[in-house]
């Protein structure tokens, strides 16, 4: 019997191991498990001149939590989910609960690292959804290309029964904006030096009820350096790409908030570069929102005007060619961010000071608002 006694009580620990395992996590009697379905997932890479796209629904992980009912307890507690064997799965086996309703927040990238975003405290509530912190976007050129651009999901009152066998769909969302710089010459060569968005807000906090970022903190300035800076040519039908794509926090834009381009013509001879000129404009739209992309143009012709267009975020930073003929300083066309990457047709020809169009996110193709002042 002295020889048995250990042995039979490690197998009664490693029995009270497996069971204490499966009250965690098989709560189901049935065997219904969480399952995952990722239904839409653009986010920008770490090098912000290439996107992620919906191949990125069969690679990566996101991470995962599950409150009960209306509550705040987690019945899955910030787990790992990764896309093994045809399928998004979690580290382990979890079935759902007997009665309780589920509500499901998922985020990526799963560590946060080299974004702006972090939970907010309090994280979750069952009204309000997650919240989110963003301390310190980079304002320039060296921090924004190495920043990670963060995506989120929530869907609420789930059950066994309500997702069936495809799994839980989780929708993930843009937190921030797209802003990408654009250039198109048809007077003389011309360098660009800078462009600079003034007094803006790098930091705030965001709940994903209102899906508005409050703005905190002081303002301070957008410093964008063409990447490479290079020597424009005419070419009057030509839109260039003068820098990659800047992540910035969606925010009301004051009246205080312009745009400083500095930019140098060369001489009609080409024997060097004029003086650098500082040209300043208003910026024509009010407000930056969350889930948009939006493209500022930089018209050089007898007369420098600023145009904007937002196109959707899968275009990879490629414009749709856009005629402009306008007496203005400014042309905006927003659609939503992840539209099918085939621009409304943009050909307008009027005297205004600005032309607003804007399109919900789930572009139905016609407009919400539409200003023509």
């Amino acid at each position: 019997m002295i020889r048995t006694k250990y042995p039979i009580l490690l197998l009664l620990l490693l029995v009270a191991g497996l069971l204490a395992e499966c009250t965690a996590d098989e709560t189901d009697g049935d065997g219904s498990e969480i399952r995952f379905k990722v239904t839409e997932w653009q986010s920008m890479e770490t090098t912000r001149a290439s996107l992620q796209d919906v191949g990125t629904l069969t690679s990566g992980s996101f991470q995962v939590d599950a409150f009960i009912g209306t509550t705040d307890t987690k019945y899955i507690d910030d787990q790992t989910v990764t896309y093994t064997a045809g399928e998004w799965r979690l580290p382990h086996k979890s079935y759902w609960p007997q009665t309780n309703d589920l509500t499901f927040v998922a985020y990526r990238p799963t560590d946060f690292a080299y974004t702006c975003i972090s939970k907010a405290s309090p994280y979750y509530s069952y009204a309000n959804g997650p919240s989110f912190v963003c301390t310190n976007l980079p304002m320039t050129n060296a921090g924004q290309y190495t920043l990670r651009e963060f995506v989120y999901a929530v869907t609420p009152d789930q059950n066994k029964t309500t997702p069936g066998a495809t799994g839980v769909t989780l929708a993930f969302k843009h937190t921030l904006a797209k802003l990408m710089l654009q250039v198109r010459n048809s007077h003389r060569k011309v360098t660009i030096n800078k462009i600079t968005f003034k007094n803006l807000y790098n930091n705030g906090t965001m709940t994903h009820a209102t899906s508005v970022w409050s703005t905190t903190g002081s303002q301070t300035d957008l410093v964008i350096v063409p990447d490479p800076i290079a020597d424009i040519d005419v070419n009057a039908a030509t839109i260039l790409n003068i820098a990659n794509p800047f992540l910035v926090l969606p925010q009301n834009y004051t009246a205080a908030g312009q745009i400083e381009v500095k930019l140098q013509f060369w001489k009609t001879d080409n024997s060097g570069k004029e003086d650098e000129l500082t040209i300043t404009f208003n910026n024509p739209i009010s407000l930056w929102e969350i889930g948009k992309a939006y493209t500022y143009t930089l018209d050089l012709g007898e007369n420098v005007r600023f145009g904007v267009r937002v196109d959707n975020w899968n275009d990879g930073g490629i414009a749709d060619v856009v005629n402009f003929t306008y007496d203005t300083y400014f042309m905006i066309d927003v659609d939503n961010w992840d539209q099918d990457g085939v621009a409304d047709a943009v050909s307008f020809s009027y005297d205004a000071d600005f032309m607003l169009k804007v399109d919900d996110w789930e572009d139905d193709g016609t407009n919400d608002l539409d200003y023509n002042n």
